[in-house]
């Protein structure tokens, strides 16, 4: 069944809060950026994207996305949706890949938070 929806919006999807933390989760959907934006976090336009290939020669698509609230950083990687693609155009973002980056800063921060998650286990 096709749910009519003219303004493209996602009124449930949004309204429900869901935390991101780093030491538990490798990726996280579109409804944790929304949350951390309501929050007080400011998104920087710029998303590194990185296809992560699967089996069978399919591929996902993370994008990692830094937000900045006071002196506080974070980078939220986020599994690609239709929810996510709009956004990214709709605020014009600039999108690079993640291998094009000048520093190490998300390489870092991406491998710290997987060596953590690691070893607590």
């Amino acid at each position: 069944m096709t749910i009519y929806n003219p303004q493209g919006t996602h009124d449930k999807y949004t309204e429900v809060d869901r935390h991101f933390d780093p030491k538990s989760e490798v990726y996280t959907g579109a409804d944790s950026l929304i949350t951390a934006q309501r929050n007080g976090w400011k998104l920087v336009n710029i998303a590194y994207e990185e296809r992560v290939t699967m089996r069978s020669g399919r591929y996902a698509t993370l994008y990692y996305f830094k937000l900045t609230r006071s002196d506080n950083k974070m980078i939220m990687p986020i599994i690609a949706n239709p929810f996510i693609e709009r956004m990214l155009i709709s605020r014009r973002m600039l999108i690079k890949s993640l291998t094009e980056r000048a520093n190490q800063e998300i390489i870092g921060q991406t491998i710290e938070m997987a060596a953590v998650r690691v070893h607590e286990g």
